[in-house]
């Protein structure tokens, strides 16, 4: 049991390692600050891409997301059987295409931003977004914080699925906050584009948590690169 858990935990280092390659080919503000900074633009993707890397290997070695409290669903306690991928691939599309067409026609009206388009390559949002984020964030974090409420709140099983929200709720609001350093580099962003941003971003959480907790960390990933996906054809169409 022991080696199959090792297996499993450096096949979710593996694919959180594929994600985190495709930041050598971002750009995201990091020129500007590689200037300011007085290093090159390879050194400091080098130092970020470390940086991520650290983090990963952290919710990997943890593994709260599947240790014995917890018994989250991780790759070999998933099953993919094709219309559970269908399922959760088209969750991901239908958020961006309900999201995006809102800003588009009800908000956009209001409160425009400039370069909400076109600033990451398709590749790095779906690998990124659908395998690297989903392992620290849900694998890491949920899996980290559901551990800590189930080890101190948990007598005799009752209130695990209650605790499990609340793992949720959090996770979902660290989620929608990690995404404001690159909304801050929009110059045209305002307080209200933040607020949406985080409103958005922890429906958007909830929903990839719900998929985890209920389902497989193969769910949330399969409807995280779905969002990503769904998000690049509608705006390749509204362009």
């Amino acid at each position: 049991m022991k080696q199959i858990v090792k297996i499993e935990n450096l096949g979710l280092f593996l694919l959180g390692a594929l994600g985190v390659s495709q930041l050598w080919f971002a750009e995201l503000g990091l020129a500007d600050l590689a200037v300011e900074a007085g290093i090159s633009l390879s050194t400091l993707k080098l130092a970020q891409m470390a940086q991520v890397t650290l983090f990963l290997l952290l919710a990997v070695i943890v593994d709260a997301g599947g240790s014995p409290r917890t018994h989250f669903r991780g790759l070999r306690r998933s099953r993919f059987p094709p219309s559970a991928v269908l399922r959760d691939i088209s969750v991901g599309t239908s958020i961006a295409v309900i999201l995006l067409l809102g800003y588009r026609y009800l908000v956009s009206e209001f409160v425009p931003l400039e370069g909400l388009a076109g600033e990451s390559p398709l590749l790095l949002a779906v690998l990124y977004g659908g395998l690297t984020d989903e392992v620290l964030i849900r694998w890491g974090v949920v899996g980290s914080v559901a551990y800590v409420l189930l080890r101190f709140f948990e007598k005799d099983g009752s209130h695990r699925g209650l605790l499990i929200v609340w793992a949720n709720l959090v996770t979902a609001a660290l989620f929608a906050l990690g995404h404001f350093p690159a909304l801050s580099l929009l110059p045209t962003a305002q307080p209200v584009h933040y607020a949406l941003a985080f409103v958005f971003n922890a429906l958007i959480g909830l929903i990839y948590g719900w998929l985890f907790a209920r389902h497989s960390l193969v769910a949330s990933m399969l409807a995280h690169a779905g969002t990503h996906l769904g998000g690049y054809v509608v705006l390749s169409v509204l362009a």
